[in-house]
């Protein structure tokens, strides 16, 4: 289940939990910090669309900047 927090700006906060994979993501140029895992990475900024991976071992939450 994914769910997503619009901020200010343009910028939003969500969550992904129990996601097997497999959904596009659509390339709108946005830059994603993502924690999963207990590791955070860098997406972005995005030019292309791509599928999505799994969740892991548990959620996966992320902060999108605008492009």
């Amino acid at each position: 289940m994914y769910s997503e927090t619009r901020l200010p700006h343009g910028s939003a906060l969500w969550r992904s939990r129990g996601s097997a994979g497999g959904g596009p993501i659509p390339a709108d140029g946005c830059v994603d910090l993502i924690l999963r895992d207990g590791r955070v990475s860098v997406a972005g900024p995005s030019t292309r669309w791509i599928t999505a991976g799994g969740d892991g071992a548990g959620d996966s939450f992320g902060f999108r900047l605008p492009p």
